[in-house]
């Protein structure tokens, strides 16, 4: 079961970030589970297509990336990377981003509880040292000028891969670890961790997203601002299911 969700969480993140569309609410609470067990990741309201070049690397500036979600706290505030420990440093979204809250999201799930607590930028670097060891200094480069502050220089080695794994596959763990990078640049994408061994029978159905998908996300963010617009873009999309039905 522990395999299936992980595969189905990496395929979902490689099929939207293949067409540069980025989820940026990635949490628990919005991976859901089918009747015949399958799973889903849910929740696309905040989702965005790049529109600022990057090469797939980096998405929309910090104006339009939903704040209000992690400045009040929450399950998507647990799930963020140490280098966007404070909401002040979010000025992108990145693939590696959405990598690091997919897995502790899957922490979360499987083994009930979050790897972090804390809501203070300060208490969080605290957590991440006290779990993953202090950051190199060619991590801390990746991330904000906002967050140097929060890292301490002097070295502390990281805890037991126990205290992070507790409960989780041991085959899932050289996936997970990666993914848990922490140096942005370093991450794994969704499609390299679905290379793993672990995953050898269960790819035959992975595939890219359709390069317009991308617009026709854009194209319902915009439309959710005129509910004219809005209307028109469902009586089109149902007008055209109905006539290749």
């Amino acid at each position: 079961m522990q395999r299936r969700l992980l595969l189905a969480m990496l395929r979902g993140l490689h099929f939207m970030h293949s067409a540069n569309i980025s989820h940026r609410d990635i949490k628990p609470a919005n991976f859901l589970v089918s009747r015949n067990c399958s799973f889903l990741i849910g929740d696309l309201g905040h989702s965005r297509s790049e529109l600022h070049g990057g090469g797939g690397r980096s998405w929309p500036a910090y104006d339009s990336i939903p704040i209000g979600l992690y400045a009040r706290g929450g399950e998507a505030k647990r799930c963020l990377p140490p280098e966007l420990i404070s909401i002040r440093a979010v000025r992108s979204w990145h693939p590696s981003t959405e990598i690091w809250m997919a897995a502790c999201a899957f922490l979360r799930l499987v083994r009930g509880r979050f790897l972090f607590f804390s809501s203070s930028a300060r208490l969080r670097a605290r957590e991440v040292v006290k779990l993953f060891g202090t950051p190199p200094r060619e991590a801390v480069r990746q991330y904000a000028q906002e967050v140097w502050q929060f890292f301490p220089e002097a070295i502390r080695r990281p805890a037991s891969p126990w205290r992070v794994f507790k409960g989780v596959d041991a085959r899932l763990v050289r996936v997970l670890q990666p993914m848990l990078d922490l140096n942005p640049a370093a991450r794994a994408s969704a499609w390299e961790a679905l290379q793993d061994p672990i995953f050898d029978g269960w790819r035959d159905t992975l595939t890219d997203a359709p390069r317009h998908i991308a617009r026709e996300v854009e194209d319902l963010a915009t439309a959710a601002n005129n509910t004219a617009s809005l209307r028109q873009l469902l009586w089109d999309e149902v007008s055209r299911h109905q006539r290749s039905r």
